[in-house]
């Protein structure tokens, strides 16, 4: 017994102790992080960058009133589950041909948008100004260098920028752009 109050075997248990103690913490630490896919990279810009018109989004709701006025209609508020577990409405705005998405954390908390969809009526550009109606040669050209390389959440047939969380995608009808929608399109 003598022998372990020994002070360097106190030492050697003190480093060995150590040494275990940072072993646990480096195992249960990722030596690095996932990187995001290119997909990944452009949705967060998208996020940012991204418009119809001046909607953009996370734009909060008296914004977007004072833009486009008050919505022709705005759908019960309705509490999602799974995702965020947003309270979510649709806000229609017919004669501008948008439809918006919008969602908040909390039931009377202001809405901000998730989703914008321009439909025919709708006369606003993208950012990169592209509208209702554009050819489908004329949305390649101008987004060709940030089109999904996985576009599994779009639907075939269509061009799709970024990734579900936000994307921008343009659906097409005899060639032309007939929607277009971005934000949030896992609905």
């Amino acid at each position: 017994m003598e022998h372990l109050l020994n002070p360097p075997m106190k030492t050697s248990v003190r480093i060995l102790a150590t040494a275990c103690l940072g072993a646990v913490i480096l195992s249960s630490t990722p030596l690095h992080a996932e990187e995001p896919t290119r997909d990944e990279t452009i949705a967060a810009k998208l996020a940012k960058t991204e418009s119809i018109g001046k909607l953009t989004l996370e734009m909060k709701g008296p914004e977007v009133e004072k833009l486009l006025g008050a919505a022709d209609s705005k759908s019960k508020n309705v509490h999602e589950e799974g995702g965020g577990g947003e309270w979510v409405q649709t806000w229609k705005f017919a004669k501008q041909g948008i439809e918006l998405r919008m969602g908040s954390e909390k039931e009377k908390e202001v809405k901000r948008i998730l989703l914008i969809t321009a439909k025919p009526a709708c006369k606003l550009a993208t950012a990169r100004g592209v509208k209702i109606g554009a050819t489908k040669e004329e949305v390649e050209k101008a987004y060709k260098d940030v089109k999904a390389t996985d576009a599994s959440f779009a639907e075939e047939g269509t061009f799709a920028v970024g990734s579900i969380s936000p994307g921008l995608v343009f659906q097409f009808k005899d060639g032309k752009v007939s929607t277009i929608l971005l934000g949030e399109l896992g609905d």
